[in-house]
């Protein structure tokens, strides 16, 4: 093992640093698209602007780094990586999980600011955002069980959890195909 370091130490140091590259490239990519787009949002000061950076700004960074990180990492190997279609797979599932999160807490935003509750008459206002409120954490706990079933389906040693999974959320027979 330590013969294997010191033959391969120069590779390793150069994957090191172009991982690192990446990274620092992505942060600084996202750091500018969010600055610009900060500043349009405060030229319209629309709801829907603002709360489409508010909410996507984390995931958006997080994936961006993710993304860097996975293009280097299969560039800078020449041999093919077992996992690299496993993790091409959990970013996919990743970015789908957190796109339905975003388009449920921009909605939520849309919403609050259409039925506002620090006026008078609030009574329907109230009424609309708790019925939202619940279907919005129903909605995020079905959405955390379906992505996390389906990044374990990824393995076969342990597909019958994540099936498990999906029976338990009454999911089984639209992604299985059969009735």
């Amino acid at each position: 093992m330590i013969q294997f370091f010191l033959r391969n130490w120069h590779n390793m140091v150069l994957a090191t640093i172009l991982l690192g590259a990446a990274i620092a490239i992505s942060l600084v990519a996202h750091f500018l698209l969010f600055w610009v787009l900060r500043r349009f949002a405060r030229l319209g000061g629309a709801v829907l602007d603002q709360s489409l950076i508010r909410h996507g700004k984390r995931p958006s960074r997080d994936l961006s780094v993710a993304g860097g990180a996975c293009c280097i990492a299969r560039a800078s190997f020449a041999a093919d990586l077992n996992g690299s279609t496993r993790t091409y797979h959990w970013a996919g599932v990743d970015c789908c999980c957190w796109l339905v999160r975003l388009s449920i807490d921009v909605i939520a935003d849309m919403l609050a600011d259409r039925y506002r509750i620090d006026i008078a008459d609030n009574l329907v206002a109230r009424r609309i955002q708790t019925q939202f409120q619940m279907l919005r954490r129903i909605t995020a706990v079905l959405v955390a069980i379906v992505t996390l079933s389906v990044m374990l389906m990824t393995f076969p040693a342990i597909r019958h959890i994540g099936m498990n999974l999906l029976a338990s959320a009454g999911l089984t027979t639209p992604v299985v195909g059969r009735p």
